[in-house]
C-alpha cells in the first residue's frame, strides 16, 4: 500500500448535523460567530481532503423542511458540495436509533443522526446542547463533539 492511500484510510471521518449546517445561516451571536467560523474551517479541511464529510438522507429531509427557500437551497448546495458521500437510511439504522432513543433519551431524528454516523463516521458534530449534553451516554455509539472541538 503506498502512503496516499495509506494517508486516506486515515482521514477523520465526520458527520454533521443538519444545525451545524444551518449554522452558517443563523442570527450572529458570539457563540454562532465562533461555531460559524469553526464550521467553516471542517469544510476547509474538507476541501483539502484532510477530512471527509458523511451526510445522510435524514440531514436532507430535515433541510426541506427549512421555510425560508433561499436558505433552504443554499444549506442543501452546501451539503450536496461538501460531503464525500450521503448515506441512504436503512432498516438496520432505524432500529438502532430506536435503541439510541431509549438508551440515551435523544429525540428520533437526532437518534436517527446519530445511528447513521455510528456505522459509517469517527465523530458526530453537533451544536446542539441537548446532544451534547449526552455524549458520555452516547460515547457507546460514537464521539460526540461541538465544531470547536475539531479546530
Amino acid at each position: 500500500m503506498d502512503q496516499e492511500t495509506e494517508s486516506n484510510n486515515e482521514k477523520l471521518k465526520t458527520y454533521l448535523d443538519t444545525c451545524v449546517w444551518c449554522r452558517l445561516f443563523d442570527e450572529p451571536s458570539e457563540r454562532i460567530i465562533k461555531e460559524a467560523n469553526a464550521t467553516l474551517q471542517i469544510l476547509a479541511k474538507a476541501d483539502r481532503s484532510e477530512i471527509e464529510i458523511i451526510s445522510s438522507t435524514a440531514v436532507l429531509a430535515e433541510i426541506d423542511l427549512i421555510s425560508d427557500e433561499n436558505k433552504r437551497q443554499a444549506v442543501k448546495d452546501l451539503v450536496e458540495k461538501s460531503s464525500k458521500v450521503i448515506i441512504w437510511i436503512k432498516e438496520e439504522d432505524i432500529k438502532l436509533a430506536e435503541e439510541i432513543m431509549k438508551f440515551c433519551h435523544v429525540d428520533s431524528v437526532d437518534a436517527l443522526h446519530i445511528a447513521v454516523a455510528s456505522k459509517y463516521a469517527d465523530v458526530f458534530i453537533t451544536v446542539d446542547d441537548e446532544i451534547l449534553k449526552k455524549r458520555d451516554c452516547l460515547k457507546k455509539y460514537i464521539d460526540v463533539k461541538n465544531p470547536l472541538d475539531i479546530v
